[in-house]
């Protein structure tokens, strides 16, 4: 709404938004890491020396967010159908300059 908004009180017409869902991961972190999907995020260094490897994540901890970096296809796709404005939560950073490149030519990710 807030850019519907700032296109109103500058009187331009309302642009064509859409906005990329799928990287928060939170909700299913702790089913994926139980089913061996993911895996902790890394072992404290030197642990693995004694024997006493040691998780820094583990399903009895309390997880404040858990996000993948989506790539440039979504954005791609979003510019496809008519997208004038694309809003995402996290993407690699090279996604926002590969998603457009990708519509305006007609590129597919193996061309890249």
């Amino acid at each position: 709404r807030l850019i519907e908004k700032i296109a109103a009180d500058a009187g331009q017409p309302v642009p064509v938004v859409a906005v990329v869902l799928g990287d928060d991961l939170t909700a299913d972190a702790n089913r994926m890491l139980a089913e061996g999907a993911v895996r902790s995020f890394a072992t404290v260094p030197g642990a693995e020396a004694d024997g006493q490897v040691e998780a820094l994540w583990s399903a009895d901890d309390k997880l404040m967010s858990c996000n993948a970096y989506l790539g440039a296809e979504p954005i791609a796709h979003a510019l496809r159908q008519g997208a004038q404005i694309v809003i995402t939560g996290r993407c690699v950073d090279s996604a926002m300059v590969l998603g457009p490149l990708l519509h305006e030519f007609g590129w597919t990710p193996s061309d890249t």
